[in-house]
């Protein structure tokens, strides 16, 4: 007998590229999304991939379903439905899976779990923490997997041939490593630009500019804990000049907060 289908509800660039990439490892794949006139004729005639009707088709067809949606109540009416539309989730047989990959708080996972659970239903959480599309359908994307360990596992099976899975803990945590990655994405991002800023009112040429942020960004992520003493002392330097110049650095590093991370020494002893 053929395994029951992989289940996708809610489709954007990136899951039609998953489930092309899943139907293309083996694996039959049914798709769903609320509005399908916008979404479903990218994945239609594919092989492997299928249309289902309604989401009670995914639920009745798939012992694992991937969900993922911008908005909490979109994410809500496709697994518990509305007064006019029934979830997917009623039509779950007991020991199915949800990996849910949506944006959002860390604390709703283990809530649908306990919503589900009841059910014999298991959740997951997942994100993709770097990738897109292309990577998707090339089996590159880094995704974090969060949730109790033998649904994990599961999970894992499922989405190993979309990249490399990150196991972050408990059920919730995939979530919280993708706001972290996001958080630490952005603040450097400003802070790249806030030292260039800098560099240019201090008189450097674009030239010089850009080999020191190739510098920077080669050795950022591979600096060893020893040598932070100095780091930290040039990154007070930078915020003794930024002041000099009239440059607001919001993105600035908190020295003495390093310091109390076991980085360098404080700001108090300079």
């Amino acid at each position: 007998m053929s395994k029951s289908p992989i289940g996708i509800v809610g489709l954007g660039p990136l899951q039609i590229a998953m489930a092309r990439r899943l139907a293309g490892d083996g694996a039959r794949v049914l798709v769903h999304d609320l509005r399908p006139e916008e979404r479903q004729p990218l994945v239609s005639g594919r092989p492997r991939i299928d249309i289902a009707g309604s989401l009670a088709d995914i639920g009745a067809e798939c012992a694992t379903v991937i969900t993922t949606f911008d908005t909490l109540d979109g994410l809500m009416a496709a697994i518990f439905g509305t007064e006019d539309r029934a979830g997917f989730a009623r039509e779950l047989a007991p020991g199915s899976l949800i990996i849910e990959m949506s944006p959002g708080s860390p604390r709703l996972p283990p809530r649908l779990q306990g919503a589900l659970g009841p059910h014999a239903i298991a959740v997951v959480d997942a994100r993709v923490l770097s990738g897109g599309p292309d990577e998707a359908l090339i089996g590159t994307l880094g995704i974090a997997l969060g949730g109790y360990i033998d649904f994990v596992e599961r999970a894992d099976d499922v989405l190993a041939p979309l990249g490399r899975i990150e196991r972050t803990g408990s059920l919730g945590s995939a979530r919280t490593a993708a706001i972290t990655t996001a958080a630490m994405r952005a603040r450097l991002q400003l802070a790249e630009r806030e030292a260039i800023a800098l560099a240019e009112a201090a008189g450097l040429g674009p030239a010089v500019i850009g080999v020191l942020r190739d510098a920077a960004r080669g050795t950022a992520a591979t600096l060893p804990i020893a040598e932070t003493t100095r780091l930290l002392a040039d990154i007070r330097a930078a915020e003794a000049l930024a002041a000099e110049l009239g440059i607001t650095e919001r993105a600035g590093v908190d020295s003495d907060t390093a310091h109390h991370m076991g980085h360098g020494v404080p700001a108090s002893g300079s």
